[in-house]
């Protein structure tokens, strides 16, 4: 056969090779002394945004000056087959495998074992919270991206040859250069969003439902749990999103299943009530602009697939638009770009706006704050010592006056309209925690992303149409 005769050439091509070999070969290659890295990365046509990343990829290991290999469905009546990878591993013989969303052990393919793979994660799929696939990982497979702490903690996977990099972006792709005048006329509005999340959170969650019948406790749970996901993501200024639904998660186990498995709990929140919480956000916000759109007869154009049916916001639909030269435009023409998630600001569209010289505006959340309040929680019990005690809760409060780090985050908190007190109070085993703890909380300046943070947010649409007001008339 085709297929086992071009694995056992695969196979030979790689015998031998282990961790010495291969320090070897990139210390070689990145020294000048040795031939070109070669990387391969698989991508798919049948994808949105996977496979514009996959290219952006292998551009930036193109410039480094790497031999680079980009597997591609050629038309979208094709479906490649495993004889297909084999002849690219005999040919190329690749020193490094890229693939998004995807481990080795997910994928049918024949890889040999002994070849670098890495598996860039974008995205939070059902394949990848599989304790299977975590206890397969070897030393040569390598996790990158969103790096979910549940992927460690409860299923398996282990810690080495890891690297927390939940964005990148193109710069060759998006800049502030110079625009085609016909681009950007095409695209000028007051007011634009991008995201192909059209379906209602009603028809959505009325479809998972449906999927999930051959899992009834999950099935329970998320009829049970709705109106509480509802209210939580309308409301994600006063109580952290993300947290407050993961506790909502664990209570609603308890309550319909009568136990707390730790894996069906992430299962639960990661893939299907943090997509449910998003949608509604997004929804809710998108509603706002749209009346605020009429009232003041901005223009509203809504990029992404499946707008021109929605039942309210169809008349703002525009199709979707190409991931290079006219997203560029359109980030640019824009007077404001909406960026609407239940998490945080660090997504690859805000800083494709940025760097194309736009304006992303982003809907108000508690967890905004966050990066300033850890990195302030660490300052405190690393340089100040607690003055009073709150019996009630048993946690120990810092004087916010004490530390420059605590009055920068009480004052971003009352920017976000929300209430403070003079001090910070802290459990005593959070508090130990954080001592022991060799490496601080560095990551504040996240929150500072696009500037002050309560500057660039809005929580209402009262705030969403100041903003857009301001930058109309304050450009």
């Amino acid at each position: 056969m085709v297929w086992e005769r071009l694995r056992k050439r695969a196979r030979a091509c790689y015998a031998n090779r282990d961790r010495t070999w291969w320090a070897r070969r990139y210390a070689q290659a990145t020294g000048g002394s040795g031939e070109p890295l070669r990387v391969l990365i698989s991508t798919t046509r049948y994808s949105t945004y996977i496979q514009h990343a996959s290219r952006d990829i292998a551009s930036a290991f193109h410039e480094i000056g790497c031999k680079v290999e980009l597997i591609i469905e050629p038309d979208a009546c094709t479906i490649l087959a495993a004889v297909g990878y084999l002849r690219r591993f005999e040919r190329l013989r690749p020193d490094l495998v890229i693939l998004i969303n995807y481990t080795r052990a997910n994928v049918g393919w024949p890889i040999p074992p002994e070849v670098p793979f890495v598996c860039w994660v974008q995205d939070a799929m059902q394949h990848q919270f599989d304790a299977a696939i975590g206890s397969k990982q070897s030393e040569t497979d390598f996790l990158v991206g969103h790096l979910f702490p549940e992927f460690f903690e409860h299923f398996g996977y282990p810690r080495r040859n890891t690297m927390e990099m939940p964005i990148a972006v193109s710069t060759s792709k998006f800049h502030d250069g110079p625009v085609h005048e016909a681009l950007l006329k095409r695209h000028a509005c007051e007011i634009a969003y991008i995201g192909h999340q059209s379906e209602t959170p009603e028809d959505q969650r009325d479809r998972i439902i449906h999927e999930l019948s051959g899992t009834p406790v999950f099935q329970r749970c998320l009829e049970t749990a709705y109106p509480k996901i509802r209210q939580i993501a309308t409301n994600p200024v006063q109580q952290a999103p993300v947290l407050r639904l993961a506790e909502m998660v664990d209570e609603t186990l308890r309550e319909v299943a009568g136990k707390l498995d730790r894996r069906s709990a992430t299962r639960l929140l990661r893939l299907f009530v943090q997509p449910m919480a998003d949608r509604i956000l997004r929804h809710q916000s998108l509603q706002w602009a749209a009346e605020l759109a009429e009232r003041h007869q901005w223009r509203f154009r809504i990029y992404g697939r499946g707008w021109d049916t929605h039942p309210h916001l169809a008349r703002y639909a525009c199709g979707e638009l190409a991931h290079g030269e006219e997203l560029r435009a359109s980030y640019r023409a824009a007077t404001v770009h909406l960026h609407l998630s239940i998490n945080t600001m660090r997504h690859q569209r805000v800083l494709e706006c940025v760097l194309s010289g736009g304006l992303p505006i982003c809907r108000r959340k508690l967890d905004d704050l966050w990066p300033i309040r850890n990195y302030t929680l660490d300052k405190l019990v690393r340089e100040r010592e607690p003055v009073v005690c709150h019996v009630p809760t048993r946690k120990l409060g810092y004087a916010v006056v004490d530390h420059p780090a605590a009055l920068s985050h009480t004052a971003a908190l009352q920017r976000y309209g929300l209430s403070t007190g003079p001090f910070q109070h802290i459990s005593a085993d959070e508090i130990e925690r954080r001592r022991k703890n060799e490496q601080p909380y560095l990551d504040h300046e996240d929150a500072w992303l696009l500037g002050d943070p309560a500057e660039i947010t809005f929580a209402s649409s009262q705030d969403l149409e100041q903003l857009v007001e301001r930058a109309i008339e304050r450009p």
